[in-house]
């Protein structure tokens, strides 16, 4: 059953935010076997492992790994948005200013994410980056996430998630 990381608030299947406090809700899974236990529970339920020696592992309740085709797809509208709009933005600039600012679209992307609201092909295809193990991103993760735009190593640290709606 989803709950909110931050109050601990049960939920209903089908909530994806807390209603107190507008957290994403989570689920917690047992580390040996996968079954779904609560955050207070000493023991999983279904293979009896002790989750005080061995914590549980918490994820987001509502998403799910994001296929090839979205973040494809996803980044495909990010570069045409930002193309278009830099076009309009500087008509009669020269082309090395149109390649800047497709350049700078990982930038833009990392700015989006960290905010909160994701860019807009994330939006677009039910997309939002969060750390591996489900929590939101903070600011502190600008770097992070310019890492994961740019498809570096470092940037392995975060993953891009479907909004299951």
């Amino acid at each position: 059953m989803p709950f909110c990381p931050a109050c601990g608030l049960r939920a209903a299947p089908g909530a994806s935010r807390c209603g107190l406090d507008g957290h994403w809700m989570a689920r917690a899974r047992c580390r040996q076997c996968g079954g779904e236990v609560m955050p207070a529970d000493r023991y999983c339920g279904w293979c009896r492992c002790d989750l005080v020696r061995q914590p549980a592992w918490q994820g987001p309740a509502e998403f799910a790994a994001a296929s090839v085709r979205r973040r494809i797809g996803a980044a495909a509208f990010d570069l045409l948005t930002v193309g278009f709009a830099w076009s309009w933005l500087f008509d009669v600039a020269s082309p090395w200013l149109r390649l800047a600012g497709l350049l700078l679209t990982p930038l833009l992307v990392a700015f989006c994410e960290v905010g909160g609201t994701g860019s807009p092909g994330q939006q677009i295809f039910g997309l939002r980056r969060l750390r591996a193990d489900g929590s939101a991103l903070a600011v502190r993760d600008l770097g992070l996430c310019l890492a994961a735009a740019l498809r570096l190593p470092a940037g392995r640290a975060l993953r891009l998630f479907r909004v299951q709606r």
